[in-house]
């Protein structure tokens, strides 16, 4: 499951005239930890503005989002799904938080709805809210070249003797699992 943190940052940006105006932006960034989503704000900001200042990073509540690439704005929106508790033999709602974009309130009610029609569960969307969220970042590997062990035990088996005796003199060192045998 992922955790989010809302990231709220200020910038200097060139106005038409010429001169600059203070402009703060929130960005949602998918992260392990404050630390991490911090280190994620520099990392993708820093290489798109020179200069700016954090201001704030703080968890947000969301269940899911709804992504349309078409959509402009967020909006999140609170819904009430209806359940049974088996032992008490009582219905009760569980309130959940969805995150939508879209280009306007009648789309992200739409992409709600959409998003409950094969549900069996009755439910009521309470309330969309527009959100001063400019974008979203997920979570991304930080080593995208990483192979599953599988993969990496398959490719160096495949390997002949003459590229492992090239890579050693070439001065690489190559690290040799043997397979465990019974005593």
């Amino acid at each position: 499951m992922a955790t989010w943190f809302e990231c709220k940052f200020k910038y200097n940006r060139e106005d038409q005239n010429g001169g600059f105006t203070t402009v703060t932006e929130v960005y949602l960034i998918d992260a392990v930890s404050f630390t991490d989503a911090e280190a994620r704000v520099y990392e993708e900001i820093g290489s798109n503005f020179r200069e700016f200042v954090l201001l704030t990073v703080s968890k947000y509540r969301v269940h899911e989002l709804v992504i349309n690439e078409e959509g402009l704005t967020w909006y999140k929106c609170k819904v009430a799904i209806t359940s049974l508790d088996e032992k008490a033999g009582k219905e009760k709602k569980l309130k959940q938080m969805i995150l939508v974009n879209g280009n306007n309130l009648r789309e992200a009610y739409d992409r709600v709805e959409d998003l409950f029609a094969d549900s069996t569960s009755d439910y009521q969307i309470l309330e969309i809210i527009t959100t001063n969220i400019v974008e979203i970042l997920p979570y991304h590997e930080t080593e995208p070249n990483l192979k599953p062990l599988a993969q990496a035990l398959a490719e160096a088996e495949s390997r002949t003797e003459t590229e492992l005796s090239a890579e050693t003199e070439a001065g690489v060192e190559i690290e040799t699992i043997a397979p465990a045998t019974a005593d």
